[in-house]
């Protein structure tokens, strides 16, 4: 059967949708300290496996690296937020224990972690993967665009609902899954 992937990768949440032949979308859900939930933390938790190899320290992403950073007596390292590296021109690499990771090291294991997470409820993900990435719309106009659709992260910030509402009126906002809505609306892309 024929289907799309989408994967919405955030610097604080991540998600991702399989969307069906019919069009219908189900998101991933991960186990969590509190419960199950639909956003990826985008998060790294290394640690020195046994024996250790300090060059080539052991990774968990998401909701498994940060119940097993809660849950570890020994040292390891949790990297979070990822924004903190993405937002800076300089930052090349880190090191952890003694091994050097780049950004797209760590991008990468995040989404590694991601996808494993994924297929262990939806088996193998194959099809066509359509990845978003943030958007800013500089040219929105009020009097021109009839509706605005409000999600991701920043959909929480008061301040920005407050701006929305002003510039475009309640009655043109339409809001999803703040988390998740993306994902989806990148499995049906998939499909096409």
């Amino acid at each position: 059967m024929r289907h799309g992937v989408g994967l919405d990768f955030g610097t604080t949440n991540s998600a991702i949708a399989v969307a069906d032949e019919r069009g219908r979308t189900a998101l991933a859900r991960f186990g969590a300290p509190g419960g199950a939930t639909h956003a990826f933390r985008s998060r790294l938790y290394f640690f020195l496996e046994d024996p250790p190899a300090p060059d080539r320290p052991a990774s968990w992403a998401g909701p498994a690296g940060i119940a097993r950073y809660l849950r570890d007596e020994e040292p390891g390292r949790l990297i979070q937020p990822m924004e903190s590296f993405l937002a800076s021109r300089p930052f090349h690499s880190t090191r952890v224990f003694e091994a050097t990771f780049t950004l797209e090291d760590l991008v990468s294991r995040v989404v590694d972690g991601l996808r494993q997470a994924a297929e262990a409820e939806f088996g193998e993900l194959g099809g066509t993967l359509v990845v978003g990435r943030p958007v800013r719309f500089v040219h929105a106009r009020a009097d021109k665009d009839d509706r605005v659709f409000r999600t991701g992260g920043s959909s929480f910030v008061p301040a920005v609902r407050r701006l929305f509402q002003e510039r475009f009126g309640d009655d043109r906002i339409r809001c999803g899954e703040e988390l998740t809505s993306v994902a989806s609306g990148l499995a049906l892309r998939g499909l096409e």
